[in-house]
């Protein structure tokens, strides 16, 4: 057993997870894998794996050949922790924050770029091992284009702030999502981005949906003053339009 393990904050998935079953949870306890699909979790305690308190959790696009991955801490300390093995052995960096998200380049296993969203948003050219801060600020929610390999896009959301770069973090533009908006706890961006423009955000005050890329936004009414925590979208969007939709009530 380990303390508060059971508070489950993120999880990552293998991108070949039909076949292998490999998942991965970031937990108040440190990181649990499970290799069945979920059917059973061992917790990962290999030399300085992350022993707590952690807020997200991800996999490189090429885990299965890299075994790249990434867990930040949150809570306690701002710190990032990378593996090269899938989890067996850890190494710590405490020069950046990545206690609300991190994401990956689609293109990582060429361009070994990734961010990482907390106390300041960071970017990363060579798989991790050294960060920039390339903006400012408390980060709550962070996702990279599908095409970021051509429109060098990404979004991170903040304290009531939209961020949004087209030049892959160099520079940023803001945009105002609602005035009723505090936090913006989840983004979500189409599998079709560079065709349908659509990002989703999460928010203390519902969920918005945009089509031109974060310039102007829509409330979803049946969800109007609910507090958003997570949002997935189904990889095949717009075929299959499914959006689960993660509150302190339950799922949408």
């Amino acid at each position: 057993s380990t303390y508060n393990g059971t508070a489950v904050h993120d999880y990552a998935i293998s991108p070949t997870f039909p076949s292998d079953g490999i998942g991965f949870a970031a937990t108040g306890g440190g990181v649990y894998q499970t290799t069945d699909s979920g059917e059973n979790w061992h917790w990962l305690d290999g030399p300085d794996a992350p022993g707590s308190w952690l807020g997200t959790i991800a996999v490189a696009p090429d885990f299965t050949s890299s075994g790249h991955m990434m867990a930040g801490a949150s809570y306690y300390g701002d710190a990032i922790y990378l593996s090269l093995d899938g989890g067996q052995t850890w190494t710590r960096n405490d020069t950046t924050s990545a206690s609300a998200s991190i994401a990956y380049s689609p293109n990582f296993a060429s361009d070994q770029t990734a961010f990482s969203a907390g106390s300041g948003l960071h970017k990363s050219e060579d798989a991790g091992l050294t960060w920039t801060e390339v903006l400012t600020g408390g980060m709550r929610s962070l996702v990279v284009s599908p095409q970021f390999g051509s429109d060098s896009t990404l979004f991170a959301g903040g304290w009531g702030d939209f961020y949004r770069s087209t030049d892959g973090g160099s520079s940023w533009i803001t945009r105002t999502i609602s005035t009723e908006v505090k936090f913006i706890d989840a983004l979500a961006i189409s599998p079709q981005f560079g065709t349908d423009q659509t990002v989703f955000a999460g928010t203390d005050a519902g969920l918005f949906w945009s089509e031109d890329g974060g310039d102007t936004w829509q409330a979803v009414a049946d969800l109007a003053n609910t507090a958003i925590k997570s949002l997935a979208i189904s990889p095949n969007w717009p075929t299959d339009p499914t959006l689960l939709i993660g509150t302190y009530t339950g799922v949408f």
